[in-house]
């Protein structure tokens, strides 16, 4: 029986092998969700505890395992956004999803509808005590509410990136 190091070595070496061929795919907005899979699979956040899941997985099984290990992925990268910076209140992960679904990289337009401003104003009232970074905590209203607007465009710019 293997080592759990030996193990994790193996894991580790496949993941570098999964993201190497989701780098050669022609379709980056697919390749993306290789990776954010792998990387949750990696990690342990897929599949979910209880769930039960046969390794080696089929290939036939591998689009349906892509896609619930990609929205577990995105699930918990909202989630740390939102405790890090104290908005896990104002917003949910599903409203993060649907609300960066129509950003495009490197283009402001997430704000049409005053929605960082709205989120901003209500988060610059608790951030202190509710963002569970120590950095962000330390930071002034000001220098919050900037820091805010300009994390929310760089994981929406790396989202849509993938």
């Amino acid at each position: 029986m293997k080592s759990m190091r030996a193990r994790q070595q193996e894991a580790q070496a496949t993941h570098g092998k999964i993201r190497q061929f989701a780098n050669g795919l022609e379709d980056q907005s697919y390749a993306g969700k290789i990776r954010n899979a792998a990387g949750a699979i990696l990690h342990g956040h897929y599949p979910p505890k209880g769930q039960k899941f046969c390794y080696p997985a089929q290939l036939k099984d591998s689009d349906s395992v892509i896609q619930a290990a990609n929205a577990v992925s995105l699930d918990r990268q909202f989630l740390d956004f939102r405790i890090q910076w104290g908005i896990a209140d104002i917003i949910t992960s599903a409203q993060m999803r649907e609300w960066f679904s129509i950003h495009r990289y490197g283009i402001q337009d997430l704000d049409d509808t005053n929605q960082i401003r709205d989120i901003m104003t209500q988060a610059s009232v608790d951030y202190k005590s509710l963002a569970h970074d120590a950095s962000v905590q330390k930071l002034s209203k000001i220098k919050y509410r900037n820091g805010l607007r300009e994390a929310i465009y760089n994981l929406a710019d790396e989202l849509a990136e993938c």
